[in-house]
């Protein structure tokens, strides 16, 4: 076990993949016949890394694929892009710059007022965590409206063209830059609401970001798929594979709610985040589906997406700012409690040497003063000296 012990200590593997591999040299110090297939994809599934990369080449597979035309390039498909004032873009990476600015500035708070006392917080990358996902996030959404709203062509979109555009005809831009969007927003959430909020560890979080992020990919193919067959074929599978990742992030609140302490701040409000983006979800797949049959028009089409987009994420925002104040007070309220009783008890241990017991405070000067009190100590004290004494 040595070899994988080291690389555990030079950060090659994390405790979850090192606890695998050590029960994979148990196994085969028992003579049994490990699944080291299996232990391998265990191991690669709790590094995030390795979610990037696949989702990297399942995007490049599905551009690849459908080779689209950019929506610029087809006057019917900028004219329908002009259709949506640029101006909304450009007030919603204004608001977000705001919100963005506010979450960096949380970020170092949170970061030096825990960097001095790192020995004594362990978890220091875990309270810092949100706080960094969040300004990713942020500074995503910022950059996609800033593009969009200060570009003059609708090059960030590609266009349904012919049988690929409700009713056969004409073409429909598909906004390309949006679903790059997705394509690295949603394992961030995922990881927020899953890893950050209730706790799972990140091998429980690889195959719903995966599998999100490949339905996510074959939605887009659908949307630019001229023929009829395969077009329904990838939308059946789009729908398919988001049940399959809900499902996994139902377990999530399962095995927190079994887990959790009752203690724990904000105990309800943490599975909420992944209900939430379940329904989130579900909610994208109406106005998808809506958009793809020609029930909407491009112009409802981004209107709903920049609801839901700067919606959801300032949700998001909102909600850890409640964890994180219900984890401060609650934290503060723990050492108050402990340092009472500690109070208490040296107390206790003086009043067995000394008859009096009075409070005493340091003005600037560094001078002790007895302040002015009607505890019993203190009267009974100036009642023996026949004078106040306090100050």
């Amino acid at each position: 076990l040595k070899p994988f012990q080291q690389k555990c200590r030079g950060g090659f593997l994390d405790a979850d993949s090192a606890q695998r591999f050590q029960g994979l040299a148990r196994m085969s110090s028992a003579g049994e016949a490990p699944q080291s297939a299996d232990v391998f994809v265990d191991a690669l599934s709790s590094r995030p890394s390795w979610w990037a990369a696949l989702t990297g080449v399942m995007a490049v597979v599905g551009f690849k694929i459908a080779m689209p035309t950019a929506c610029s390039e087809v006057n019917a498909c900028e004219d329908m892009h002009d259709t949506f004032p640029s101006h909304f873009n450009a007030c919603a990476a204004l608001g977000l710059s705001m919100v963005l600015l506010n979450e960096v500035i949380s970020l170092i708070s949170t970061y030096r007022g825990v960097r001095e006392t790192k020995a004594l917080v362990p978890d220091i990358r875990s309270r810092c965590l949100p706080s960094l996902l969040l300004t990713i996030m942020f500074s995503i959404l910022v950059a996609q409206h800033s593009i969009i709203a200060s570009s003059p062509t609708a090059w960030y979109a590609s266009a349904r063209i012919g049988a690929a555009a409700p009713g056969g005809t004409g073409a429909r831009p598909v906004y390309t830059m949006t679903y790059i969007e997705w394509l690295l927003i949603v394992p961030l959430l995922l990881t927020v609401s899953g890893h950050c909020a209730m706790g799972r560890p990140l091998r429980e979080l690889a195959r719903p970001i995966v599998v999100t992020n490949f339905y996510i990919v074959l939605s887009w193919l659908a949307m630019l798929t001229p023929d009829a067959a395969t077009r329904w074929s990838l939308v059946v599978a789009t729908f398919v594979l988001y049940f399959y990742a809900s499902w996994d992030m139902f377990n999530w609140v399962v095995e927190y709610e079994r887990a959790a302490s009752p203690d724990l701040s904000s105990r309800r409000l943490r599975p909420c985040l992944s209900i939430g983006l379940v329904i989130l979800f579900a909610v994208y797949g109406v106005v998808y589906m809506s958009a793809l049959t020609g029930a909407i028009s491009p112009w409802t089409e981004r209107m709903c997406h920049l609801f839901l987009d700067v919606g959801s994420k300032l949700a998001m925002g909102v909600a850890f700012v409640i964890i994180r104040a219900n984890e401060y007070h609650r934290t503060l309220t723990s050492v108050l409690k402990r340092v009472s009783t500690s109070n208490v008890a040296l107390i206790s241990i003086l009043r067995g040497s000394f008859d009096f017991m009075l409070p005493c405070i340091a003005d600037e000067s560094g001078v002790c003063k007895l302040p002015r009190s009607s505890a019993a100590d203190m009267l009974k004290l100036e009642s023996e000296l026949g004078r106040p004494i306090a100050g």
